[in-house]
């Protein structure tokens, strides 16, 4: 597959005995510098970053930096960059030699992509989601995929107070798996294919049941926001998208289940917590007026046939108390949801129990909302669930 360069445009300045980098904060790969005896990761998420002129940065780039000389047009993995007065200079990881950066276009291709990986909690194909520092992983999600299917089973990620120093960053990781640093790439996604989908879900919905439009508003919007959830790498998860897209009902989307994602947000400010969420059943929808036939809503990409998901779930579960059995969250991603009915709710609602959920408690049941329930683990049997 093909993709675009995106070149990023580079204004240097030094004030001060500082030295400042102004690039594309879509593209600007990952920088480094030393603090006492640490490796601190420093913030690209701003367009800029800056250090003292008498410092070194390490610039790491995956596919090799583009841009950055005059003298060459060599991609390179890693530059060594130092300033003096207005100018900065790189050097290479196999030359010692400093040259005069160029002043005009560098570019860096996403840094984060998938590696195969052993997932412990996951039955078909684990990938883990991640970039190399140098020669330290930084695994940022885990990904259980079905291969039949082509769809994501659950993703596994943490939310949490996360550390800038990168020694640290396996501390963050998802689960016990690694990766080498000369593991392959082994999936490629087509991140032109999410648009088609949506345009197929969009079509089905319309096509199947047309007199329903104005509350079966259905589209692809991310699982999990991850760009939120590791603070510092925010930047390295683009193309995260490509297996965290999932068939949204709108009103639960951003309604009940925008207040499920800030309840952990808040929760997860001072306390780390595993998060794995994915997607269980079908939505079916009446074909006659008395509701007493119903059907599948479905959609078709290429040769597959998807189908709109009932539930959506987060387990929830603390990873500094170890005594915490954790919460399941389900929203029903459905309009053709009454609730209020035992026999629709398949395990004992526990969320009015649960205090960092309170901000929910006079609106979860409400259908047009979302209708949000809660469960205790192995209470209750999800598909797609992990294998925990």
């Amino acid at each position: 597959m093909w993709r675009p360069i995106a070149f990023v445009c580079l204004i240097i300045q030094a004030v001060a005995g500082t030295c400042r980098l102004d690039f594309n904060s879509k593209a600007p790969g990952v920088f480094t510098g030393k603090f006492g005896s640490n490796i601190i990761i420093l913030s690209a998420a701003d367009g800029e970053i800056s250090w003292d002129d008498n410092l070194l940065i390490n610039a790491y780039c995956r596919n090799g930096f583009k841009g950055y000389s005059s003298y060459t047009s060599t991609p390179e993995k890693n530059l060594i960059l130092s300033c003096s007065g207005s100018t900065i200079y790189y050097q290479t990881s196999e030359s010692g030699s400093k040259n005069e950066i160029r002043s005009g276009y560098m570019s860096c291709q996403t840094e984060s992509t998938y590696y195969e990986a052993t997932i412990s909690a996951c039955k078909e194909y684990g990938l883990a989601y991640g970039l190399f520092v140098g020669k330290q992983p930084i695994i940022l999600a885990d990904v259980c995929y079905n291969l039949n299917t082509m769809r994501t089973q659950f993703v596994h990620y943490v939310a949490g107070p996360r550390s800038s120093v990168l020694e640290v960053q396996s501390t963050f990781n998802p689960s016990n798996t690694t990766f080498a640093s000369n593991a392959s790439v082994n999936v490629v996604f087509d991140s032109g294919a999410i648009k088609k989908e949506n345009n197929s879900l969009v079509k089905a919905v319309h096509d199947e049941i047309p007199f329903y439009a104005e509350i079966v508003q259905y589209q692809l919007e991310e699982l999990v926001p991850l760009d939120k959830s590791v603070g510092i790498l925010s930047p390295y998860t683009d193309d995260f998208i490509n297996t965290n897209t999932i068939a949204w009902w709108k009103p639960l989307k951003f309604g009940n289940w925008e207040l499920v994602q800030e309840a952990i947000d808040q929760v997860s400010m001072s306390s780390s917590y595993d998060i794995f969420a994915g997607t269980s059943g079908a939505v079916m929808y009446p074909l006659n007026n008395r509701c007493s036939l119903s059907d599948k809503l479905t959609y078709r990409v290429d040769q597959y046939l998807r189908d709109v998901p009932l539930y959506v779930w987060n387990y929830v579960k603390s990873r500094d108390d170890k005594t915490d059995k954790g919460v399941i969250i389900i929203g029903v991603n459905s309009p053709f949801f009454e609730g209020g009915n035992k026999t629709d709710i398949p395990c004992a609602d526990i969320c009015d129990n649960i205090p960092w959920l309170s901000s929910l408690k006079n609106v979860r049941k409400m259908p047009s909302l979302g209708y949000v329930f809660c469960c205790k683990p192995g209470t209750i049997k999800l598909e797609n669930f992990p294998d925990l």
